[in-house]
């Protein structure tokens, strides 16, 4: 889970670890990256604007390395206009939620995400 505002950040982690995933958190870009490289997840959630590194571009480093590229990301953000997610899906983004994210929603999102990116680890 990666937001730059600490209370959306505990806020959505919540809704994950009530539903049962390992949830680890980021307030940046930078750590967003770090962390991937590290843990390796199988679904990052994460704001596209953040300062320092944005969404955006952590998601482009990520989907640019060998070892972080299969990593299903979720943008979450508030602006759902043409512009933002062309740029996101050029980015890598492999779905989006709206702020502010229904529980319910981001569960499924994510379980879906993990889905896919088990297939994908398999073939």
């Amino acid at each position: 889970m990666v937001d730059d505002h600490g209370d959306t950040l505990r806020l959505y982690a919540s809704y994950l670890a009530d539903a049962g995933y390992r949830v680890e958190c980021a307030e940046n870009g930078d750590e967003a990256v770090v962390l991937a490289r590290r843990s390796k997840p199988s679904v990052i959630v994460m704001d596209l604007k953040m300062p320092r590194v944005d969404g955006w571009e952590a998601t482009q480093t990520l989907k640019s390395a060998p070892a972080t590229k299969d990593i299903w990301i979720i943008a979450v953000t508030g602006l759902l206009e043409r512009h933002v997610v062309d740029r996101a899906q050029a980015a890598g983004v492999d779905a989006f939620a709206m702020k502010p994210v229904d529980p319910d929603e981001l569960v499924k999102l994510v379980a879906s995400g993990i889905a896919r990116t088990r297939r994908e680890r398999r073939a």
